[in-house]
Formats: structure tokens, sequence, C-alpha cells
């Protein structure tokens, strides 16, 4: 298990990414930034991909806790670096140009705010631990 940052260059990536364009984390334990170049085993645009390949024991990825929390309640995925998070990432809602914002829109952006601050809280699926099933099984 990684202790610092860098010592995940020892480890197996599997990033999310854009075909052609270099992978790049950037992350901060409370004013300390740190940035990283994965030596990347798997790259992928899915997030569920990632999360598969890592349960399945392929490799470390950076995945979001909201997505990943019942995974890690089973136990079937660790976090790493718990000390550490990715920078902030802003969220932008794109709409036309109009000269005054309707209502329809003012409510679908407020939605859409009210939905990421609490999306912690949204009712989750229940994970499988994949390999303490297979331990168990004679």
């Amino acid at each position: 298990m990684p202790a610092t940052p860098q010592a995940l260059a020892q480890h197996k990536a599997i990033v999310l990414t854009e075909v052609g364009k270099d992978v790049e984390y950037r992350l901060q334990s409370r004013n300390d930034p740190c940035v990283l170049r994965p030596d990347l085993v798997v790259a992928t645009n899915d997030y569920w991909t990632m999360k598969t390949l890592c349960i399945e024991g392929l490799g470390i990825a950076l995945l979001p806790d909201f997505f990943t929390r019942p995974e890690v309640d089973t136990g079937a995925l660790k976090p790493v670096l718990p000390g550490w998070q990715p920078e902030p990432t802003r969220i932008y809602c794109a709409y036309q140009k109009q000269r005054y914002l309707g209502r329809k829109l003012r409510a679908f952006i407020d939605l859409m705010a009210e939905c990421f601050e609490g999306i912690d809280t949204f009712k989750r699926y229940v994970g499988s631990d994949r390999k303490a099933a297979r331990r168990a099984a004679p």
C-alpha cells in the first residue's frame, strides 16, 4: 500500500483519459500540493470500467468517493492515501445565451447545483465483494 503520492509510481495505474491526452493528477493534503504523472497500465474513458478493474485487483485508480463508497463499505475496494484529495473540479452548466434567464432554466440550474452538493446523500446500490465470495467458496 503506497504511503505517499510519490510511491504511486511503483503501482499499476488505471486512468480515466481521452485518446492522445497526457494524464496528470493534482493532489493536495492540507496545503501541500503534489503533481503526479502515473505510469498507466489501462486507460479508459469509463468510470465503471475503472472501478471493475480495481475490484478485480488490476491496479489503483482515482475515483470519486460517492461512486466507490458501497465497495469500500463492503471491503471490495480499499482507499489509498486517505489524507490526499484531488484538486476540486468546477462543473459548468452550458446553455444558449438569453437576454433573460427563464424560470425553467433557473430551476434546472438550481436543481443541478443542489444535486451535486448533496451527492453523498443519494440512495446507494449494494456493492458486492467478489474477492470475499471467492475466498468463501470451496
